[in-house]
């Protein structure tokens, strides 16, 4: 039935209007001579999903326009936990939403790696797994912690009302 709700969500998604499409490749190019992407935050979405990746890119850039962040924030993404550790490593990330459950390095471990690096990065759990299952798949030397190196959850499917108040709670705060 979640499954269900989750496809739903997506179709909406994608359905946005050919504006909000332009605009988002518009924001998504990082090609090119302009300067001022340059100087954008940054968000890093890790999912092994296209189909999450892409919908979710989207609530994020919604939400970020409802909070009246549109144009201050560049949304990458990565396909698995070892990409956003790379990515991580070469780009300072002002949030990064992290699955859980992917190839090549899980969530868990990705984010024992980049919180190793950037003590301060604000890494929200994006997932269907209970806290015991985080526990379960974290590396060794992080299972009693790995839970607090996250800064919020996201359960999987979330609502855009949830996304949003994630990135008014961080962002916002940051601009303050």
């Amino acid at each position: 039935m979640d499954m269900k709700i989750f496809s739903l969500f997506v179709a909406l998604i994608l359905s946005s209007t050919s504006a909000f499409t332009s605009a988002h490749n518009k924001l998504s190019d990082s090609e090119g001579g302009d300067t001022s992407k340059q100087e954008l935050q940054k968000i890093l979405f890790v999912d092994d999903s296209l189909m999450n990746r892409k919908a979710f890119s989207r609530v994020l850039k919604i939400s970020l326009k409802k909070l009246g962040l549109e144009g201050q924030y560049l949304v990458e993404t990565a396909t698995n936990g070892q990409e956003a550790v790379n990515m991580a490593d070469q780009t300072s990330y002002s949030l990064i939403v992290m699955d859980m459950q992917m190839l090549n390095m899980n969530g868990a471990e990705a984010t024992y790696k980049i919180k190793q690096t950037s003590p301060k990065a604000i890494i929200i759990r994006f997932s269907t797994l209970t806290e015991g299952e985080v526990v379960d798949i974290a590396p060794e030397e992080a299972k009693e912690t790995i839970l607090q190196l996250f800064s919020a959850v996201l359960k999987k499917p979330t609502k855009q009302q949830a996304v949003q108040d994630v990135l008014k709670e961080f962002l916002l705060k940051q601009i303050e």
